[in-house]
């Protein structure tokens, strides 16, 4: 009897495990439903950093309007060659008074305390992009946190005579005296009554490239001028604005190339892009926030740069 007991409890006991084949089939299915969910995963999660890094565009756009609020002018590109860019101006309006309390705006980048130059400003970074290092030291310049956003400046970048169109809404500004190493005063060119084109027609910020992000701070108007896009051509009108917003003829052309957005983590000297699939996220001129088609047809991307083009296009948004 108790042989027949026991034997009877080891049967019912190995009737409840698996044999190997069996675990194999469940591993394999187990397999295949994660492979199935992965993608729809990472959609998700793509998703959720696209929503943020729109946000993070929108709340730009209304620091923008504020500074303008306050200042009845724009942010510039840069307050001057080796001085602060746009990002800095506006720290007051991101809550990081604590930072902006120690920028002086008439000091150079390079001089800026390291609690400006150094602090990781997670506002300023795309979830999307992955950054080993928050600062980054650009051509003999100190280091400086690193952004991917960039003021959209310029249709075109030439090197003969000025060098340079600013067509855009946020272009170079003004420092004062001119002539001396101690300058006293600042300003910007633009405003919103210089938008003749319309704020919602008109492209102030845009996600910058992987290039433009890595290559300088932030921060650093000498080698952050402010991104261009456009056709390489020179712009219908006869002259160009130079740096001190004088106008002058528009020189003979010379080494003139397309800038559209980019499209890989590849493409240098190109300034604008994102490492979201398809679009790349704008700021416009009233303070929205948009995804851009990344296929553009170039001369609309040149068409919402532009402050006073007067052109007609089909909306790419």
């Amino acid at each position: 009897m108790r042989n027949s007991i026991t034997f009877q409890r080891h049967s019912s006991t190995r009737s409840q495990g698996f044999t190997l084949v069996e675990l194999l089939v469940v591993i394999a299915i187990i397999g295949v439903l994660v492979a199935l969910l992965l993608p729809a995963v990472q959609a998700a999660r793509e998703a959720a950093r696209r929503t943020q890094c729109l946000n993070q565009c929108r709340q730009i756009g209304l620091a923008i309007h504020q500074f303008h609020d306050v200042s009845k002018q724009l942010p510039p590109s840069r307050i001057d060659d080796t001085f602060l860019t746009w990002a800095g101006v506006i720290l007051p309006y991101i809550e990081q008074a604590a930072i902006a309390d120690q920028i002086d705006p008439l000091v150079r980048f390079d001089d800026q305390p390291d609690v400006v130059r150094l602090t990781p400003i997670e506002f300023y970074l795309c979830p999307s992009r992955v950054h080993e290092d928050p600062t980054v030291a650009a051509f003999g310049s100190p280091p400086g946190i690193k952004g991917d956003y960039v003021s959209v400046s310029s249709t075109w970048f030439g090197n003969a005579a000025w060098g340079r169109h600013f067509d855009g809404a946020f272009i170079y500004g003004e420092t004062f005296p001119k002539s001396s190493a101690v300058k006293t005063s600042w300003k910007s060119k633009t405003n919103f009554r210089r938008i003749e084109d319309g704020l919602s027609q008109t492209i102030f910020i845009a996600e910058g490239s992987y290039w433009m992000s890595e290559r300088a701070s932030i921060y650093d108007g000498d080698d952050n001028p402010g991104g261009i896009l456009g056709d390489g051509e020179y712009p219908a009108i006869p002259y160009f604005e130079t740096p001190s917003g004088a106008t002058v003829p528009v020189p003979a052309r010379s080494n003139q190339r397309p800038h559209p957005i980019a499209t890989s983590l590849e493409d240098e000297a190109t300034w604008v892009g994102s490492e979201h699939p398809g679009i790349v996220h704008v700021v416009m001129g009233d303070g929205s926030g948009k995804g851009l088609n990344k296929d553009t047809d170039i001369l609309v991307l040149e068409a919402l740069v532009t402050r006073a083009g007067a052109e007609t296009f089909d909306s790419p948004f």
